[in-house]
C-alpha cells in the first residue's frame, strides 16, 4: 500500500496522539517523507519501522541459576 497519510490519520490508525507521532517523526523512529512544511506516511512501512527485534534468552556465566 502506498497511500501516503498526514500525522492525524497516522495517529487514529495506530491508536496514539498526534504528539506521540511528532516525537517519533522527530527522533527518526518512523519513516516519513516530508513534502513542503509537512510530513506524509506510509502505514505499512511506518508499522514495519515499529518493530521491535525479539529479544532471545542470554544466559550469564556470573548470574545464579
Amino acid at each position: 500500500n502506498t497511500n501516503l497519510i498526514d500525522r492525524t490519520e497516522l495517529a487514529q490508525a495506530l491508536g496514539v496522539s498526534k504528539r506521540t507521532v511528532d516525537r517519533h517523526t522527530a527522533s527518526q523512529k518512523i519513516p516519513h517523507i516530508k513534502i513542503g512544511r509537512s510530513r506524509r506516511y506510509c502505514l505499512d512501512e511506518v508499522i514495519e519501522g515499529l518493530k521491535v527485534p525479539l529479544v532471545t534468552k542470554v544466559t550469564c556465566e556470573l548470574c545464579p541459576g
